[in-house]
């Protein structure tokens, strides 16, 4: 068991520490895990503590990749704007909105992701701590 959450927070420690790179859809191009390391542990059973703690770890993850993604879409909108209105004014009214906008996502995302609420509902047991 010691050597399992040994080798998760291992695995872990790496995907958080793997700097992201432009044209990598926020680092996931960057994130592999090998064919023998995934083989090593969907061979062995994981106690539901292992589970719940993955589970958090991931929607975690999952979360940053949706924030990063996020100021990927501002910049490209933002892009959009610069090059379809020469006009200032048009143009500095598409960028209010596009603001509007992504502060309305970042929000509304921020608000529905809550790790251990998505580990509770999916493996049907309390999982982590209310945050």
């Amino acid at each position: 068991m010691m050597r399992t959450v040994v080798a998760v927070s291992a695995l872990l420690a790496v995907c958080f520490s793997v700097p992201l790179q432009l044209q990598d859809n926020c680092g996931a191009v960057s994130i592999q895990i090998s064919a023998a390391m995934t083989q090593k542990w969907t061979s062995k059973a994981l106690s539901k503590g292992a589970e719940c703690q993955i589970c958090l770890d991931l929607a975690i993850l999952a979360d940053n990749y949706i924030d990063c993604a996020e100021g990927m879409l501002q910049s490209a909108a933002n892009n959009w704007c610069e090059k379809t209105f020469t006009d200032n004014y048009y143009r500095n009214v598409c960028y209010d909105l596009v603001n509007q906008i992504a502060d309305t996502l970042e929000k509304e995302t921020d608000e529905r992701i809550v790790p251990n609420v998505i580990c509770t509902k999916i493996m049907n047991e309390p999982c982590g701590q209310a945050q």
